[in-house]
């Protein structure tokens, strides 16, 4: 059975500019991604949860499902300057922002 591929990329951003996210696939950390990457993961086909964290900031949770061969690519990238000094204590879990690629 052929593997479903998920990228994250990172939009380039003031805040957080020189520190990574921390990429997680199903709960597990997979790997990290810093400013202007472009990351890649095989997944098998089915249901996926996809999140980033930095500290004790997230993203919002993305649930995919992918089939075999399927291939996704998301985008993430700090939140607003202005919105980041206030996000971490009253919206910790939108800090970074993750959206499918079409979103834009």
């Amino acid at each position: 059975m052929r593997n479903a591929v998920i990228r994250i990329a990172r939009d380039p951003g003031f805040a957080d500019s020189l520190r990574s996210y921390k990429i997680f696939i199903d709960f597990v950390q997979v790997g990290v991604i810093y400013q202007k990457e472009l990351r890649s993961f095989e997944v098998s086909p089915g249901h996926h949860d996809i999140y980033l964290e930095i500290n004790w900031c997230s993203s919002q949770h993305l649930d995919i499902d992918l089939a075999a061969g399927e291939e996704v690519t998301l985008i993430c990238r700090s939140s607003h300057p202005l919105l980041a000094a206030f996000r971490p204590y009253f919206n910790p879990e939108r800090y970074i922002e993750l959206y499918p690629e079409e979103h834009i």
